[in-house]
């Protein structure tokens, strides 16, 4: 199942709460970056997007950091894939 052009408030509610998950992004939170395919997964609370991870290296995709406050600064529309 893929779901498109997600607002922040509709990724959290529809992603799975329980288990990792791949999202799309247009850009990083800062708009950096081109198109990308994320692992993410939902904090504690359910509240927040995490995609903190090493591998793959999402601190580090050319030369672009991939990680970061998806909440407050990213602009850009989510594309959840759940298989």
């Amino acid at each position: 199942m893929r779901k498109f052009n997600l607002t922040y408030e509709q990724l959290i509610e529809l992603a799975p709460k329980d288990k990792c998950f791949y999202i799309e992004v247009e850009s990083n939170p800062e708009g950096k970056g081109s198109r990308q395919k994320l692992l993410a997964f939902l904090s504690e609370d359910e509240k927040s997007l995490n995609t903190y991870f090493t591998e793959p290296n999402q601190i580090n995709i050319n030369g672009i950091n991939y990680s970061g406050d998806w909440k407050n600064n990213y602009k850009g529309k989510y594309k959840l894939i759940k298989e």
